[in-house]
């Protein structure tokens, strides 16, 4: 994966400035983009070839170790750190099934 340390240094940040200061995160780079660990829930930021050459980024939420969702494509940085921060500051609190009906995770 290329480097843009200017998105490094923005992912870095961005649970602190969402959550606020005092957050305990990591941020590691992966074969396909990013990983981002806070204490109850996981975001893997995953970089794909989107139309003409552009990079469209998946955004996948997991907690306890199991996919809560997947969101995207997100055509931009931008896009993807407001969606980041949405998926932050929300409850992650079910899961969807293959027939589409929620189960809780425990």
């Amino acid at each position: 994966m290329t480097v843009d340390s200017a998105l490094d240094d923005r992912l870095a940040a961005l649970p602190a400035d969402t959550l606020g200061e005092g957050v305990d995160s990591t941020l590691t780079g992966t074969d396909a983009g990013y990983r981002v660990v806070i204490a109850d829930r996981t975001l893997d930021l995953e970089r794909r070839a989107g139309p003409d050459g552009s990079t469209h980024w998946i955004t996948t939420l997991r907690v306890d170790g199991e996919t809560v969702g997947k969101f995207g494509p997100d055509a931009s940085t931008d896009a993807l750190l407001d969606r980041c921060r949405r998926v932050l500051s929300s409850d992650a609190t079910y899961t969807v099934c293959c027939d589409g009906r929620p189960e809780s995770l425990r």
